[in-house]
Formats: structure tokens, C-alpha cells, sequence
């Protein structure tokens, strides 16, 4: 069977497309986890990384946090390796590095690229993400349960707060946990970019809200009808 380079259908493909000068607002952005972490070498980072646990902390989640600041929700998808598939065969072909053990501790690999052609290396690597993200899940939840709801509980003396599973607390409760992020409590923190007038494309018309003190507009927009 001949084999071909994906990249050859760029030059195909690129024509046909409308470029436009201003990107589209939309609201999830959705991502190949096998591509980012080709893009995100360590050593491209600009403090040193020594370990998956600092590849985690310093590279991969930054960069996801600064994607969220755009939009209102980011997902990331994995790749699945099969054995006996047409790819593997591919990947032998191209040559393959020595298989690693992915923990908090094991020491980034000096060739990043030889790591990644194990298809194990992968799948540990891609694993050990995942919990970290999911570990942040629960941060960001512990912290929208305290400022949407216990600080807003703060001025009822008589009021008592609990911790709730489905808001990152306790173990593994709160993992399964995963269709209730705190809506209600979040929407309080929705704020909206607009310089000028805040019409029909500002996130806080769209939540029904008034704007804040956090908008860009600082709460004096002059279009709230």
C-alpha cells in the first residue's frame, strides 16, 4: 500500500478556504491532545522543565488556562492506539524510542520526539494529563462553591454552608461528579470584554445580567435595554 503526507492536502485544501481577517466568536474550543502535546516541547518552555509533574504544571495546563480566557468552556481529545492497526505499522516504520514509565517524578526525556513514537509513552502521558486537568476541575470547582456561595452566604449569620461532593470535595465522590459545575454560582462571574456599547453580542446579555465592576465596560454601559 502506498502511503501519503497528510500535509499534502493543506496545499489543496487552503484555496478553498475563506480567510477573514477576525476570528469567529464561539463559546468551546475543542482540542487534539496528541497535536498539543507535539507543539508544547518542554524544552520550548521559558522556565526550565525537569519533570512530568513541571511539563504539567508549567506547559501544558498554563496553555489550557489561557485558552479558557477566551472561551466559556475547553475540551481535549485523546487518541486511542490500536496494536494490529495500520498506523502502528506506520510508527514502526518510522522508528521508536524507549519506552518510559509517566509519573509526577520520572525526568522529561532529552528527546521529546523519540519519546513520543512509543505508542506507550503516549498513553501513560496522555493518562497522567488527564488527571491533572480533571485535579484543576475540582480547583476551579472548590473555588466557584466558596465565591458564588459561601461568600455570598457570607452577610447570613444563620445561614450553614456544606461541603457538597459535586463541588470537588471529598475523593472519589467528587470525581464522578462530572454534569455539575457550579452554574448557578458561576453565572455571578461572567463578565464581558465590550469597550463600547453592550449589545446583543455581550456575554452578560447573553446570561441575562446586569454588567459589573469586572466588565471592561465597568458596569456603565450605556445600551442595557
Amino acid at each position: 500500500m502506498r502511503h501519503g503526507n497528510k500535509a499534502d492536502f493543506l496545499k489543496c485544501l487552503e484555496p478553498l478556504v475563506q480567510h477573514t481577517q477576525m476570528a469567529p466568536e464561539v463559546d468551546v474550543k475543542l482540542f487534539d491532545g496528541a497535536a498539543l502535546v507535539h507543539k508544547l516541547e518542554p524544552k520550548k518552555a521559558t522556565t526550565l522543565v525537569n519533570t512530568f509533574k513541571d511539563y504539567a504544571d508549567i506547559v501544558f495546563i498554563p496553555y489550557l488556562l489561557k485558552q479558557l480566557q477566551l472561551v466559556r468552556r475547553v475540551d481535549v481529545v485523546w487518541d486511542s492506539y490500536a496494536a494490529d492497526s495500520l498506523k502502528a505499522h506506520t510508527r514502526q516504520c518510522r522508528g521508536t524510542g524507549s519506552p518510559l514509565r509517566v509519573t509526577e517524578k520520572t525526568r522529561i526525556p532529552k528527546n521529546w520526539k523519540s519519546f513520543l513514537r512509543v505508542d506507550s509513552n503516549k498513553v501513560e502521558l496522555f493518562q497522567f494529563l488527564t488527571s491533572a486537568i480533571e485535579s484543576l476541575l475540582q480547583h476551579v470547582r472548590r473555588a466557584a462553591f466558596q465565591a458564588g456561595h459561601v461568600w455570598g452566604q457570607a452577610p447570613d449569620f444563620k445561614s450553614k454552608s456544606s461541603l457538597p461532593f459535586s463541588m470537588g470535595f471529598g475523593g472519589k465522590t467528587a470525581m464522578e461528579s462530572g454534569n455539575h459545575c457550579g452554574q448557578h454560582s458561576l453565572m455571578e462571574l461572567v463578565k464581558c470584554n465590550c469597550k463600547k456599547r453592550c449589545l446583543g453580542r455581550c456575554k452578560c446579555r447573553k446570561a441575562n445580567l446586569n454588567c459589573t465592576q469586572l466588565c471592561f465596560c465597568g458596569g456603565q454601559c450605556t445600551e442595557q435595554d
